[in-house]
């Protein structure tokens, strides 16, 4: 993980949290994201729309050519997009413009804790 609050350059992958979670964006370029809302929203946002307070964090920089292709490919789809916490979130989102693939770490622990908790109750019941 990289430095919290450092420059980005367009099509670095950055987060920043939100709540329990972390919301993942891919910067533009001088202080604007492209993120896509809960709302099923995609869209631009500045930097300076979050408290002074708030903390971004490197998560990746891309190889420059892929960084073009993932900011073209964002820009593209601006606009309304279906929101799912599962399978179309924000990580997803900018997992699938630079690596073309829908992914969420985030989600992917979430479901692996789920299992083991399932797992444990099937102990429990088994074993009462």
């Amino acid at each position: 993980m990289r430095k919290a609050n450092c420059g980005f350059r367009a099509g670095d992958i950055v987060k920043t949290r939100k709540g329990v979670v972390w919301h993942v964006m891919l910067a533009l370029g001088d202080g604007w994201f492209l993120e896509k809302t809960r709302f099923g929203q995609v869209r631009k946002r500045h930097r300076s729309s979050w408290g002074a307070s708030q903390r971004f964090v490197l998560v990746e920089r891309p190889a420059a050519s892929v960084a073009r292709r993932a900011v073209r490919r964002g820009l593209g789809r601006i606009g309304p997009e279906v929101y799912c916490l599962f399978d179309a979130n924000c990580e997803h989102f900018v997992h699938d413009l630079v690596y073309g693939e829908a992914k969420s770490s985030q989600v992917e622990r979430l479901m692996r804790g789920l299992g083991v908790l399932a797992g444990f109750a099937v102990v429990s019941l088994v074993g009462a």
